[in-house]
């Protein structure tokens, strides 16, 4: 199930959450990431919450800032961060196409929107997915930074993507 995930930290333990990234920023931290990283429409369509997807997002942004506010002994940068990450209930399907570009899109400027200071595109794994995350992010005007995440498999030997999708 998607419980904790797709943004159900952000209403159920804000507290917590915030308290998480405050720690990081008194250890020295000069980034915190915030974690609207499953808060995509995309994402939060298969639970019922699609329709909350910029609030949600919001929400993880601005308890980042929160923290970094009360916290922050120097500059620290919010990273927004988003990914071509699946839908909770269909974990194996990645979203692709329009509806995908546009839940992205939305994505990114619901967090650009909120306050972040960079969009942080984690957990990259396919061509076509990093090539409409990076899209989406770009067109906020603010600075982009990628993760590519790749795994092994017998049958998937780079990303865990069949052959000619990966990097």
């Amino acid at each position: 199930s998607g419980r904790g995930r797709g943004g159900a930290a952000h209403r159920e333990h804000a507290g917590l959450e915030r308290e998480v990234h405050a720690e990081y920023t008194r250890a020295g931290a000069g980034i915190t990431t915030a974690t609207p990283l499953a808060t995509g429409r995309h994402v939060l369509d298969s639970t019922g919450k699609g329709d909350d997807a910029a609030q949600i997002t919001g929400a993880g942004i601005a308890l980042a800032k929160q923290a970094r506010d009360n916290a922050a002994l120097g500059d620290v940068w919010i990273a927004g961060s988003m990914s071509s990450m699946p839908s909770l209930e269909q974990i194996s399907v990645t979203a692709t196409g329009q509806a995908a570009a546009d839940s992205y899109r939305e994505h990114a400027d619901a967090m650009a929107e909120a306050g972040c200071d960079f969009i942080l595109a984690e957990m990259m794994i396919d061509k076509a997915n990093t090539a409409l995350v990076l899209d989406a992010a770009k067109a906020t005007g603010l600075p982009v930074w990628i993760g590519p995440s790749a795994a092994v498999t017998a049958q998937r030997p780079v990303t865990g993507h069949p052959a000619g999708t990966e990097f």
